[in-house]
């Protein structure tokens, strides 16, 4: 079974074709966005337990709770035969409870590890999260990028489409950094290193001939994700917050799709790439 199977994708799997839409997205976004080397980063050094006390503090002020995730601790994973029953080793836990560690990586990447386990039914367990060595305050946004994945991804089937799999992660990034840091500095790093990674999957598609079929998936995955979180962020920001919040913990919770959910709202690629609505916060 592969990855698509597996997490209950059933469309997704043909790159983006770049229309004149979408190029024009590209010069807007090429044209007002930063170079990398002057992004400004927040001075701030975070421990572990700020970090999850903030995290906490943030779920509280927005109202959404987290449900409990199977983890699989790796003691477990390598103390046992691969062929044995591996879900019975499980334990149920709070995903802020999971360990974490650092890697020697980018400021703003982090990686959820976790396991596929199929059999008569296809399980997810977790069994650590991944964060830069650089702890400033960016990574506060990280963390929750990666909290939130074990909530989506939990739910086998609650995104139907692969290349709508970062839209909940990345707008939680959004949220989180503009609940959290009044002075709106965590957000405009935020938002200047996603337009980054947007222009870098468009230039991608746009000029490397070698580019697989996989890695034009992947990119074309990131560019619908990280219009589609802007979308859904705007909304937030300048629509209904409280109805967004909760089809935000209805997908949670499993109780509703996330196409539902962004179909309830238009959030489409069309109404994603509006000019206006992404100058807004490129300003």
């Amino acid at each position: 079974m592969d990855k698509f199977q597996s997490y209950g994708y059933t469309k997704g799997k043909t790159p983006l074709i770049l229309d004149s839409k979408m190029m024009h997205v590209y010069v807007l976004v090429s044209k007002n966005c930063p170079s990398k080397e002057s992004l400004y980063f927040c001075n701030y050094i975070y421990d572990l337990y700020s970090l999850s006390t903030d995290s906490f503090l943030f779920l509280k002020k927005v109202g959404l709770e987290l449900h409990d995730i199977p983890y699989l601790s790796v003691d477990s994973l390598l103390e046992n035969r691969i062929d044995e029953d591996i879900i019975n080793l499980c334990s149920s836990i709070s995903p802020f409870d999971l360990p974490v560690y650092y890697m020697n990586d980018l400021l703003f990447n982090g990686k959820l590890s976790k396991m596929i386990i199929n059999g008569e039914k296809t399980n997810i367990v977790f069994l650590a999260i991944g964060l830069s060595r650089d702890v400033n305050k960016l990574i506060l946004p990280a963390y929750i990028h990666e909290i939130v994945h074990t909530q989506v991804d939990s739910n086998i089937g609650i995104v139907q489409d692969y290349q709508d799999t970062e839209i909940l992660p990345i707008f939680m990034e959004k949220l989180v950094s503009y609940t959290m840091d009044k002075t709106g500095g965590l957000l405009k790093n935020v938002e200047e290193i996603r337009f980054l990674h947007l222009l870098k999957s468009m230039s991608s598609l746009m000029i490397d001939k070698d580019l697989n079929d996989e890695d034009a998936i992947e990119a074309s995955m990131y560019i619908v994700s990280t219009l589609k979180a802007l979308k859904l962020f705007d909304l937030y920001l300048y629509g209904d917050s409280d109805k967004v919040l909760s089809g935000v913990q209805n997908v949670f919770d499993g109780k509703l799709s996330l196409d539902s959910f962004l179909d309830s709202f238009g959030v489409d690629l069309e109404s994603s790439s509006d000019k206006v609505m992404i100058k807004r916060h490129l300003a």
